[in-house]
């Protein structure tokens, strides 16, 4: 009974504040990709992409026993759809350990990277920015500048081409090297990279042996030449160290919103060694500035504090979807808002509650595939946001 009337008052309050109201269509309840998490969903060239993700290595329920990268948890596969998602091919199959310059060209295997459209001399690019500290080979921190954190910066015009991936800058070569869990975006004709962290002790299939003093960041990078090289333009922004969220630019400002710190440090005695003393943190805050150096503290987003939010643009709106609060886990409930200081509940998804999903502004709708509800209940369904009729 009260649910019921919490989404009438909801639709009467959208109404009330001249906020269309909204439904969502399902494409498909059974894509054919497997289920991850950590993808990037991206629109380029009229179809739909689904970059890299995480599946922990092992099967979700419903897929017989299939694993994206068979005893490896991410890939770097790439996907495509020509139908606003309702069917899907693949464009490029996984690669374990792909070359990085030359023929054949591609980023390893990731997840919580970034992936957004991007024009740098007249070009229009998929951009694939950062990632995790999973890349191949089993205990690779200490290894250069990065110290075995993916920071590396590639683009493509054409993201479907086995020829198609270039490599702008190394992991060692950033000004951010030695992190991840960043938020990089696309804004203003430039690139910026923010927050993240290093000191992630490894899970399974990777304990590794030397995980790095935590340290938690709240700088801002700059490039303006596509990428190639970085500058730090603020050292300590106003707002708190923090990462595993997404930035996004709207009304020509950029937008942080939620996020926090993932755990690290030494595993709890008789605990698995990816759950740890440093315990996650979580935030609900909204900041935003229009060139990255002068933030503005708005008032708090109405959602539980959170990790992994999937947030994207839309019909001039940010539209925040799902996300980690650890109240006990995943959440599924969705917001928008047009300035950052208002907010609308949508209620909650038809699909499953979930964190680290795919979700993005598309010319047909708001976008959702992907995600770590289809991990956990096998349901690899996509939905597409629209106003209702």
């Amino acid at each position: 009974m009260l649910l019921g009337l919490g989404l009438s008052l909801c639709a009467i309050r959208q109404g009330h504040e001249g906020v269309p109201t909204y439904e969502w269509a399902q494409k498909t309840a059974t894509a054919s990709w497997l289920a991850r998490d950590g993808a990037e969903l991206v629109p380029f060239l009229g179809k739909l992409w689904i970059f890299g993700g995480w599946d922990s290595g092992l099967s979700a329920p419903g897929q017989g026993g299939a694993t994206i990268n068979p005893g490896r948890p991410t890939c770097n596969q790439v996907l495509s759809s020509s139908d606003q998602g309702a069917t899907w091919v693949e464009e490029l199959a996984h690669v374990e350990s792909p070359p990085q310059t030359g023929a054949g060209a591609r980023w390893y295997r990731r997840h919580s990277h970034r992936c957004f459209p991007h024009t740098h001399a007249g070009t229009e690019y998929i951009y694939l920015v950062g990632g995790d500290h999973l890349i191949p080979g089993a205990d690779p921190f200490g290894a250069g500048a990065s110290n075995g954190y993916q920071c590396d910066v590639w683009r493509s015009s054409n993201p479907g081409n086995a020829n198609g991936w270039e490599r702008v800058a190394e992991s060692d070569s950033v000004g951010w090297t030695g992190r991840m869990l960043t938020m990089p975006v696309s804004h203003g004709g430039a690139l910026y990279v923010m927050g993240g962290q290093n000191g992630l002790i490894g899970g399974p299939p990777y304990p590794f042996t030397s995980a790095l003093t935590p340290t938690f960041y709240n700088d801002v990078w700059k490039s303006t030449d596509g990428g190639a090289t970085w500058t730090r333009i603020l050292a300590n922004a106003p707002w708190s160290s923090r990462g595993v969220t997404k930035a996004v630019s709207h009304n020509g400002r950029i937008w942080v919103i939620g996020g926090g710190h993932y755990p690290t440090g030494t595993a709890e005695p008789g605990g698995p060694s990816y759950v740890t003393s440093n315990p996650r943190t979580f935030f609900a805050e909204v900041w935003s500035s229009a060139d990255g150096i002068t933030w503005t503290q708005h008032a708090n987003a109405p959602f539980s504090p959170r990790q992994y939010p999937a947030i994207a643009t839309w019909d001039n709106r940010i539209w925040v979807v799902g996300g980690y609060d650890n109240t006990p886990g995943n959440t599924r409930d969705f917001f928008s808002t047009a300035n950052g200081e208002t907010w609308i509940s949508h209620g909650n998804t038809p699909f499953s509650a979930g964190h680290a999903d795919g979700l993005v502004g598309a010319p047909f709708g708001l976008v959702h595939a992907t995600g770590n509800g289809t991990l956990i209940d096998g349901v690899r369904d996509v939905h597409v946001l629209q106003r209702a009729a």
